[in-house]
């Protein structure tokens, strides 16, 4: 669906390669990351972490995305990144620990690099 979608829009020729694993976390997917991620060159790395992080200490939270930011571009220093903030667990449950804070490590990250942008999800 979003190859295709891509392609139709951009006129062009897209490879889409996903390396997710669902229930990783950064502390896991990090230790992964140079064989699944930089193994293959890429124009477009697309990073979306943080349900699975709710215990992970912030400081290591961004320090493990800004590695995978600054690895991504020593590879491909023109290729973009985008920050896809996580979607926020019921306000209710005990689910519920750093990921708010996760947003503004993300805004934070897009000013410090270049062609580095934030997808925002909006709870409703």
């Amino acid at each position: 669906m979003m190859k295709d979608y891509l392609e139709k829009r951009f006129k062009s020729k897209v490879g889409i390669k996903n390396v997710s694993v669902g229930g990783w976390d950064t502390i896991t997917a990090i230790k992964e990351f140079k064989e699944r991620v930089l193994s293959s060159k890429s124009d477009l790395f697309i990073i979306g972490f943080g349900m699975n992080d709710l215990h992970t200490p912030l400081q290591q939270f961004t320090d493990i995305i800004e590695e995978m930011i600054t690895e991504f571009k020593k590879l491909n220093p023109s290729g973009e990144v985008i920050l896809i903030a996580t979607t926020l667990p019921n306000m209710e449950s005990n689910w519920v620990l750093n990921q708010t804070e996760y947003i503004k490590i993300f805004k934070e990250l897009e000013k410090k690099y270049n062609k580095v942008y934030l997808c925002e999800r909006k709870n409703t």
